[in-house]
């Protein structure tokens, strides 16, 4: 802990130290974070509010979630440059010395290993999650398939070709599920 009462975290840290069960925040968000190039702590503290709402199901939540987050360990959206290098130095300003290092670690040895049961169950909750959005976009692809043929079979209208009617199937058949998936 340092005199301002926040706890400093390495900027280059990865953004996965957010999305876990203890902050609340769902690691989707952290999916489309990563699919839009922001993989660091300093990378999100280099975008602003509106670039995050700019990212595909990014919302309100997510966001004061994250500046929640950032807030507890002195961080903000939008900083300069300057600003996330002078944080930095202010981080490595108050990284113990070896000797303290070695001390804890001793300490921690004692503990049977708890850090790295920890991150073994960061990894498996991860992994989970990874296994429930594929299993989401599946059954989201198969219900767009299985509305599209029906309304495939139903169509009557005259189409020219097959293929037109296939595709004007699969056309209403995204804008009925895009309607119904916002309710």
């Amino acid at each position: 802990m340092n005199p301002d009462n926040k706890t400093l975290i390495d900027v280059k840290t990865s953004i996965s130290v957010i999305f876990d069960k203890e902050n609340g925040i769902d690691i989707r968000f952290e999916n489309r974070l990563k699919k839009a190039g922001i993989e660091t702590i300093k990378d999100l503290c280099s975008h602003t509010e509106e670039e995050l709402r700019e990212i595909k199901h990014i919302a309100d939540y997510a966001i004061g979630k994250i500046t929640t987050f950032l807030t507890a360990h002195g961080l903000t959206l939008a900083m300069t440059e300057e600003q996330l290098s002078a944080y930095a130095e202010e981080f490595d300003a108050f990284i113990p010395n070896e000797e303290e290092t070695n001390a804890s670690d001793n300490e921690q040895k004692d503990d049977g290993n708890k850090p790295e049961e920890e991150t073994a169950e960061a990894i498996l909750m991860q992994m989970l999650y990874s296994i429930a959005d594929a299993a989401a976009a599946k059954a989201q692809e198969h219900r767009r398939y299985e509305l599209a043929k029906e309304i495939f079979v139903r169509e009557f209208e005259a189409f020219s070709t097959t293929e037109e009617r296939a595709a004007c199937a699969i056309r209403d058949a995204d804008i009925f599920l895009s309607v119904y998936n916002k309710k």
